[in-house]
């Protein structure tokens, strides 16, 4: 579609599907059309995840503390990221489609910075401390696992 993904770091995670967003219409589907919001560490705890509410909307992932948690979201905050995943293939796409919340997956591609007409571009975070707009992954996928 006239985009072109330069890969900046080889890039695997396995974590869990904490929740997933389909996007069809905003600027971005055509590159990505599927965001996971995924944890690992103590954001694949279950005791943890109990205590917390999580939603994904605009591209954004949110993580908010249920009345009466004690989790720290200042400790939590690097072992999750809403991830902007961009299939290289039709199989790995499928793969994607297949994957469902609760589900434990194994990502491997790289992070990349997306490039369009226009001067348009959109390029993945290379940090786990940052937050807000610009903090999320941008990764072309090149294998999915579903491990559990």
């Amino acid at each position: 579609g006239g985009h072109v993904a330069h890969p900046s770091h080889a890039f695997a995670l396995e974590a869990v599907v904490l929740s997933r967003r389909t996007y069809r219409f905003d600027a971005e589907a055509a590159v990505s059309p599927l965001d996971l919001m995924l944890g690992w560490g103590p954001m694949s705890d279950p005791a943890v995840l109990a205590q917390l509410s999580m939603r994904q909307g605009g591209r954004f992932g949110h993580v908010r503390p249920l009345p009466g948690s004690d989790v720290d979201l200042r400790g939590i905050g690097p072992y999750w990221s809403n991830m902007h995943l961009i299939p290289a293939t039709e199989t790995v796409a499928a793969a994607l489609e297949q994957v469902a919340e609760g589900r434990v997956v194994r990502l491997t591609g790289a992070l990349v910075t997306v490039r369009g007409a226009g001067g348009w571009s959109w390029r993945s975070s290379l940090s786990r401390t940052d937050t807000g707009a610009g903090a999320c992954e941008l990764m072309l996928v090149t294998g999915v696992q579903i491990l559990r």
